[in-house]
Parts: C-alpha cells; structure tokens; sequence
C-alpha cells in the first residue's frame, strides 16, 4: 500500500425463521471492504423432505466495488440456484 495506511470494515446480521421443523428460512447480511467487496445478502431455505435429505434453495445479491480508490460501484446478480442432499 502506498502510503502505508488503510482501513477495512467487516460486520454480519443473521437471522434464522422457522416455519416448522422441516421447513427454515435464514438470511445473512454482510459488509467487507477488502478484496473490493462491499455489501452481500444471502438468503437460504432449507426443506427437509424426509429424514436427512435436505433441498436448499439460496439467492444471493450484493454490490462490489471496482476499486476502493475510484469508489465505483458495479452491481451483481446471483439468480437462486436449488441445491440438495440426499
């Protein structure tokens, strides 16, 4: 780093809902400003179908910073994407 100086903030917010014992939902709020990254939340339900097997489907969205200098936001788009375990 030139100059030798810098700051980074990091933090999460979680918080879980249960719609019944088989049926979750979790979202998760993250701030990080290194590595250009800025602001991502994710949302997760989770669905288990039957005794240990799982369907997660999660979505997530944020916004990265193309550089932390210039301060240019880029936005970006994750579509959900259903996932599970068996």
């Amino acid at each position: 780093m030139p100059g030798g100086n810098f700051s980074v903030l990091f933090g999460d917010f979680q918080t879980n809902y249960s719609f019944s014992r088989f049926l979750m939902l979790t979202a998760l709020l993250q701030v990080n400003t290194a590595n250009n990254q800025a602001l991502t939340g994710t949302v997760r339900l989770r669905w288990n179908y039957r005794p240990d097997s799982d369907l997660y489907i999660i979505y997530t969205a944020g916004q990265r910073f193309a550089s932390l200098e210039t301060n240019a936001p880029q936005y970006y788009l994750r579509h959900a994407v259903p996932c599970g375990t068996e």
